[in-house]
């Protein structure tokens, strides 16, 4: 009888990738219900100021409005931060910070990272040149001039948002799925398929890019098993894409 012990690999199971798909979907759907919820309050709020019904075309209008997509972002870190406390129930406080990757790294490693994605931002904006394309999509441009309140809007895409997505999608189902059957190899590839499928707003074309940058998000995660410099670079990311939003919505 074989008494060796088992190597890492042949140990993994496909319980964590099918924990991981769930959470997914259910933050996915999380996304889209703090959307509507948004939207919902919005249009709730502007039938009373207009004593009247509100008409489609103005529904439609707010679906894409800059402040729904602030409330509804604002919204999306709570839900998300529930989420993952009934994903990983039953752990102690510093176990789940340990097991999200809530941990500090050096500044060359976040340094190392953020070139990267850097080294990203200068090959989209060349192509984007040469292809005669916005470098901002125009669904953004218009949440962000028709926000109201700009200072909420820029904490909520620059802050909310990416520190909720880095929380579920690198934080923790990238971590089971690292460890499970599916290997940190699949898991970024996976991973960053589904991330960029999700941001339906974007053409395809825009959708690749989001892939390419949820593939880095992905690798710091998994290589300095830390969500820092992913939190850093998506942070970064965001803020830079809101300065160049306000200076083509100066324009």
């Amino acid at each position: 009888m074989d008494t060796s012990t088992p190597n890492r690999e042949d140990s993994r199971t496909w319980s964590g990738f099918w924990s991981g798909l769930i959470w997914f979907v259910i933050g996915y759907l999380t996304i889209n219900v703090t959307q509507l919820v948004a939207l919902i309050v919005m249009a709730a709020g502007e039938t009373v100021d207009a004593g009247g019904d509100l008409s489609e075309e103005r529904i439609a209008m707010l679906a894409v409005d800059g402040d729904v997509l602030t409330l509804g972002l604002l919204l999306t870190l709570p839900a998300f931060w529930g989420l993952i406390a009934l994903a990983t129930k039953g752990r102690r406080n510093q176990a789940l910070f340990e097991f999200l990757g809530l941990r500090s790294v050096d500044s060359a490693t976040v340094l190392r990272w953020s070139l990267y994605a850097i080294g990203l931002a200068v090959a989209i904006a060349i192509l984007d040149t040469l292809l005669g394309r916005p470098p901002v999509p125009k669904i953004m441009l218009d949440a962000y001039s028709s926000a109201d309140n700009l200072l909420f809007f820029c904490i909520g895409v620059a802050v909310f948002g990416p520190v909720a997505e880095e929380l579920l999608f690198r934080g923790y189902i990238a971590r089971v799925w690292a460890a499970s059957r599916l290997g940190p190899t699949m898991t970024t590839v996976l991973l960053s398929l589904l991330w960029a499928g999700i941001h339906l707003q974007y053409d395809l074309y825009d959708m690749t890019w989001v892939f390419a940058l949820g593939v880095i998000l992905c690798l710091s995660r998994l290589q300095t098993n830390s969500i820092i410099p992913a939190l850093i670079i998506h942070m970064g990311w965001n803020t830079v894409g809101l300065a160049v939003l306000a200076y083509y919505n100066a324009v």
